[in-house]
Formats: structure tokens, sequence, C-alpha cells
């Protein structure tokens, strides 16, 4: 199987890209349309994403993992204790085995730093605090649709960024 040109790259700040952002809305407004029409769809069906976190975050988590459950994904959460200081042989393995494991991963709280040297070495779509980052989230989630309650918003933004990070 040829990595994806997702492969390897760290998803931090849907903003920051304008295509990213375009597709994203897009992708949103099409899961926004399904649900309005009572359609279902999961795309990620039997796909396995990983939950990686340095501090547990109810909220954050809660909301990532009902995002990725809707679309059909199994979620693995579980702590992460990689620093930045540790051995550099220690990030790699642990990177590529999470690479085998998981087709995309969510980072929260973990140090930007670590995030990178994860997305490195796994091979795989690396999101950084994607569910952290409601705000974020709420402005997408306006251009979606600008009278969506707010949970609803940050979930459909949330499934459109795994949905394009996956692509």
């Amino acid at each position: 199987m040829s990595p994806s040109p997702s492969s390897g790259r760290v998803f931090d700040d849907p903003l920051a890209v304008e295509q990213a952002t375009g597709d994203i809305v897009v992708r949103a407004r099409r899961l926004w349309t399904a649900q309005q029409e009572g359609r279902s769809p999961q795309p990620l069906q039997g796909r396995h994403l990983g939950l990686i976190y340095a501090v547990a975050s109810g909220p954050s988590q809660a909301l990532f993992c009902d995002a990725a459950h809707a679309l059909g994904a199994q979620v693995a959460v579980m702590p992460l204790q990689l620093r930045v200081d540790d051995p550099p042989q220690e990030v790699s393995s642990t990177a590529r085995m999470l690479g085998r494991l998981y087709e995309a991963i969510e980072c929260q709280g973990v140090e930007p730093v670590v995030v990178g040297r994860i997305a490195e070495h796994a091979g795989i779509p690396v999101l950084d605090d994607a569910a952290v980052r409601v705000a974020t989230l709420d402005l997408l989630a306006r251009r979606v649709q600008a009278d969506l309650p707010t949970r609803q918003g940050r979930t459909l933004v949330l499934q459109a960024l795994l949905l394009h990070a996956l692509a």
C-alpha cells in the first residue's frame, strides 16, 4: 500500500491553508446535507483511528470520538508519555507502531515538537489538538451553516477534517 499525500503530515490549523479550509467546508456541507436528508454516511466504516493525549480532557476526547464513531470509525484512546527530551529512537519506534495500528491519530495536549516527530515517523495523518481548537471549529461551522447548534457544528467540521486528512 503506497502512502497517501496526507501521510506523515501534521494537521494543526485548518485555517492556515485556504485550499484545505475550502475542502473542509465543502465536506462538512455534504455531511450536513446528508443529515438533513436523513442519511448517515459512514465513509470510515471499519477504519481504526487513535487518540493519544498527554493530559485527559473529557470534552475534547468525547467530541473527537463521537465525530469519528458517527462516520463509522473505531477509536482507541490512550495516554502518551513521550516528551521532547526522550531519546529519538523511542519516539520513532512509538510513532512507527502507531502508524501500523491506526490510519490516523489525534494528539491532544502533546508537545508540538513531539507531534511533529510522530508525524515524521508514523507515515499517517496526525491531527494536532483538532478537537481542542473549538474557536477554529466554530468559525468553520458558521461557514457551513450559520445557525448550527454549537456541538453539531463542531462535530461536522471535525468529521470533515478527518475526511480531508484521510483523503
